[in-house]
């Protein structure tokens, strides 16, 4: 049984042989100086020896690659050529070592190499794919993300499924209403028109790429026991983008990059409804104020129709001044010009 078992193995040996190592080629050299054969070791001159001139051009060519993958810039396509070199590199190196070397071993090594690098590869080209989004939320991001140079890749964090929820507004259907929706949300119109009311007085719009709930958010902070101030209702069918606030916090913990690009997105657009309630506060006695924003919605609250009508009464009166003052520069700075 064990002959014919050693018989067995034999002959998957000589099977295999041809596929493990060159003969031919190995016959002819030593491996400890590949240079020279096995059975004319006398003669040591370059010019009379091919193998020695072979191996010498594939092993110093792999190794020229490997310093040209390793002078690669420090970039996406940097990384991306450096992986490359040194793919060739360890082809080439392979070759040297099964054709000239005959060392299977060092072959193997050379292999593994080339397989890692091609996975480097794969996943840096995998990276580097053109990220594409919906119309709507292609046009959020150029609007208010690009200009930032938010990466694609970033910005498709904040817009996945996981922690975002796209929902569609009928006309007339109320996102928020006073006094009874909390400030636990934090969304963005993609498509529409939004209006912001007071009771029955209306304060203003909201177009795509604004937030609708941008001083609520800012304002509650932590607290989630407060709620909405106004009443906030589709005036068209529209579209928005939703996030819970507890998702986005978590977020911005583990990407703080991103958090610091929405913090300077929803100041921005706080700071534009801030400007829209002083053109309102300026233009009309009676006219109605928003009420929505951090800090004033405190002192408002605690003002009568009269202090609000002298208050108005103030804004116009300073304007008048402003504007008289302007009309007087103006005519000196003329005067100045003709004399």
């Amino acid at each position: 049984m064990s002959s014919f078992v050693g018989g067995e193995e034999k002959g998957i040996l000589e099977l295999l042989r041809p596929w493990l190592l060159d003969e031919n080629v190995c016959n002819r050299r030593s491996i400890y100086s590949p240079g020279l054969s096995a059975g004319d070791k006398d003669n040591s001159s370059l010019e009379e020896d091919p193998y020695r001139a072979a191996q010498d051009l594939l092993f110093h060519f792999s190794y020229g690659l490997f310093a040209l993958s390793y002078l690669s810039p420090n970039s996406r396509y940097g990384r991306l050529l450096l992986h490359a070199g040194l793919v060739a590199g360890f082809l080439v190196c392979s070759s040297w070592a099964w054709n000239v070397l005959c060392a299977p071993e060092i072959f193997g090594w050379n292999f593994s190499f080339i397989l890692l690098n091609i996975g480097q590869l794969l996943y840096i080209l995998y990276q580097m794919r053109p990220i594409k989004f919906p119309e709507e939320i292609e046009n959020l991001y150029l609007s208010l993300f690009a200009p930032l140079r938010v990466p694609r890749t970033s910005f498709e964090k904040l817009i996945s499924l996981d922690i975002v929820e796209i929902s569609e507004l009928h006309s007339g259907e109320c996102y928020a209403i006073k006094d009874l929706s909390k400030t636990v949300r934090l969304a963005v119109l993609l498509q529409g028109r939004v209006h912001v009311v007071n009771e029955n007085n209306y304060l203003h719009d909201i177009r795509p790429n604004e937030f609708l709930d941008s001083p609520e958010y800012e304002s509650s902070g932590i607290n989630c026991e407060e709620t909405f101030k106004v009443t906030v209702l589709a005036a068209v069918p529209s579209k928005i983008l939703v996030w819970q606030r507890s998702s986005l916090e978590y977020l911005f913990i583990k990407d703080p990059y991103l958090g610091s690009v929405m913090t300077a997105l929803i100041s921005q657009d706080i700071t534009n409804k801030i400007y829209s309630m002083n053109k309102k506060l300026k233009n009309t006695k009676g006219s109605s104020l928003d009420i929505r924003l951090p800090g004033i919605a405190g002192r408002l609250s605690k003002l009568n129709d009269k202090e609000l009508s002298e208050l108005v009464e103030l804004n116009r009166k300073r304007d008048k001044s402003d504007e008289k003052a302007k009309k007087s520069f103006v005519k000196s700075f003329r005067r100045k010009l003709k004399s």
